[in-house]
């Protein structure tokens, strides 16, 4: 049972103690920015602190504290980890919602799928969750694969904000998306493994796609569909996506950042299919693509009226003829007739940056184009 909450200040707290003398609402929210060890070791400090912390509207739970990930032997440590956060996580049943749940455990024991539910239980407005993967005693060759459970709408009412790391997500993650996350504003995907082929929300306003795997093999590209989209950013360092990204429906999109380590991660032709949903950006950012321009379509790319900034960086690192690569640049940007401002960086070798120049856009002065080599 929890204890009584204490109305204002506390009675008996030291002359010297100011920090004890604050309201409960208060001394919840400083603890809820400690880690959750921490703030369950503050009931040491006087009784005034105790049980304040199973209140805290923010809550995070991390193997690190207990030095788990960085030893060399995890499971001498693991135990008490467990302990801690299975009876941490037990303590807040059927309390208040919180702001914020986060969680870090390595994918490789049971636990962690009653961590994930018990916090999704805690209804929180911000959910982050990462379960990495490194070597540990006996499960060396294990992957991740612990999937995003799903509870009902009833547990995701509240949820806006949505970061997962290195987590499964299999093909009912588009429904839960679409029906059971009605007030889901920012929805990050790091390092995931995406068995699902739709993301569909009318309150998304934030995506980041990051180092995923596609690991549906359907045929068919993800698709994106999310009218109130005004942030998408896109990096891909493997070859995980076979069959490319589609978006559409985004016409309130403002900037979008789409960025691979190689040509072979992200064909420029899965690219230009992308763009075409994005015809509505006015800031976007391209990186890592081999000769780029000379591989666009141009007959296939869409008109860009919205834009005003293009930014264009790691595109050319192969030899090639400078005059004709302005040339080529040339027709990409007469889809961006209000462009204002472009910015080239590291895209052409030292040997040919004599003959780079600025030159007038559509509807700028020429001091608005950067050129810039790293």
């Amino acid at each position: 049972m929890l204890p009584e909450p204490h109305a204002g200040r506390a009675t008996g707290a030291g002359d010297g103690d100011r920090l004890s003398a604050l309201p409960d609402d208060i001394l919840r929210v400083v603890l809820s920015i400690l880690p959750a060890r921490q703030a369950v070791q503050t009931t040491v400090l006087s009784p005034r602190w105790s049980g304040l912390w199973r209140s805290a509207p923010r809550v995070a739970v991390d193997e690190r504290e207990f030095g788990v990930s960085h030893s060399r032997r995890p499971r001498e440590k693991w135990g008490r980890f467990e302990s801690f956060a299975t009876n941490l996580l037990a303590s807040r049943c059927g309390s208040a919602p919180l702001d914020r749940f986060r969680l870090y455990a390595h994918g490789h024991v049971a636990p962690v799928d009653e961590w994930i539910q018990r916090g999704i239980e805690c209804r929180p407005a911000a959910l982050e969750i990462q379960t990495p993967y490194y070597p540990v005693e006996g499960h060396e060759f294990d992957p991740p694969h612990f999937a995003f459970p799903h509870l009902g709408s009833g547990f995701y009412g509240r949820l806006k904000t949505l970061r997962l790391v290195d987590v499964e997500l299999d093909a009912s993650f588009s429904e839960l998306l679409s029906s059971d996350c009605p007030a889901l504003v920012d929805l990050e995907l790091v390092g995931c493994a995406n068995h699902f082929r739709r993301i569909a929300s009318s309150t998304l306003e934030k995506l980041v796609i990051d180092s995923c795997y596609d690991c549906d093999d359907s045929g068919q590209p993800m698709l994106v569909v999310a009218p109130s989209l005004t942030t998408f950013k896109l990096h891909t360092a493997n070859e995980g996506w076979s069959f490319g990204i589609s978006v559409c429906d985004a016409a309130s999109l403002v900037k979008a950042s789409i960025s691979t380590e190689g040509s072979c991660c992200f064909p420029v032709n899965y690219l230009c299919k992308l763009l075409a949903g994005l015809s509505s950006v006015k800031t976007l950012e391209l990186e890592g693509f081999d000769n780029l321009v000379t591989k666009l379509d141009s007959d296939k790319l869409p008109m860009f009226p919205n834009m005003r900034a293009l930014s264009l960086e790691r595109c050319y690192i192969e030899d090639y003829d400078p005059h004709n690569m302005l040339e080529d640049l040339g027709r990409f940007l007469e889809n961006a007739l209000c462009l204002e401002k472009l910015t080239l960086r590291s895209c052409a070798h030292q040997s040919t940056m004599s003959v780079w120049k600025v030159f007038p856009l559509p509807k700028a002065e020429a001091d608005r184009t950067q050129v810039q080599q790293r």
